[in-house]
């Protein structure tokens, strides 16, 4: 871990020199044409920091690089963090800020959260139900509150949608089957033959 973080302390350093070079250099475009990327990995590295450690990746959504702050959204909201608890650490997180960066980010990975909440399970349906109900804040009800009904409207909807079609096929597979000779776990029934109109 410290050593991906001494790498990504290294990307930094690297870019404040890249732009350096990149605003000394004339106007011409093949000057900068030729200024390689500082940090091609930077993604990557930041990506696997917020992977590991929740409290790192959080606290990448604080970088000065853009590039730092977007791996470490996607990561978490990727990550086994994933979950209300997360959520709420980002939300307490989100309103003590007063880096306007920082809070945007904060946001903008609540959000992706909560869209990868959108395809969990019931458990994670009844803790969106609860932390929705315990919002209490006048700028998380503004603004985060109607993404999160959005998402317990969406995971609502499509569990329920899987379990009409659960009940569906339930109901309906074992004369499709037969119809088509199987039994249920796969095998052929003997002596069947299928019968086309």
């Amino acid at each position: 871990m410290t050593e991906l973080q001494a790498k990504l302390d290294g990307f930094d350093d690297a870019y404040a020199d890249w732009r350096n070079r990149r605003d000394a250099t004339t106007e011409s475009g093949s000057e900068k044409a030729n200024l390689d990327n500082p940090a091609p990995l930077i993604f990557e590295y930041a990506y696997s920091i917020a992977g590991v450690d929740e409290d790192e990746g959080i606290k990448l959504l604080g970088h000065n690089l853009q590039e730092v702050r977007e791996a470490a959204a996607n990561s978490l909201a990727r990550s086994t963090f994933l979950g209300v608890p997360l959520l709420q650490r980002l939300e307490k997180e989100w309103l003590t800020t007063d880096n306007p960066i920082t809070r945007q980010s904060l946001f903008h990975t609540i959000d992706l959260v909560l869209l990868a909440l959108e395809k969990t399970k019931d458990k994670d349906l009844e803790a969106l139900k609860a932390y929705e109900a315990a919002l209490s804040d006048a700028r998380s009800i503004a603004s985060i509150k109607p993404r999160v009904e959005w998402t317990r409207v969406q995971l609502e909807w499509r569990l329920n949608a899987l379990k009409e079609l659960k009940d569906l096929a339930e109901k309906r597979m074992p004369s499709l089957l037969k119809d088509y000779c199987m039994n249920l776990d796969g095998t052929d029934i003997e002596g069947c033959t299928i019968t086309r109109d």
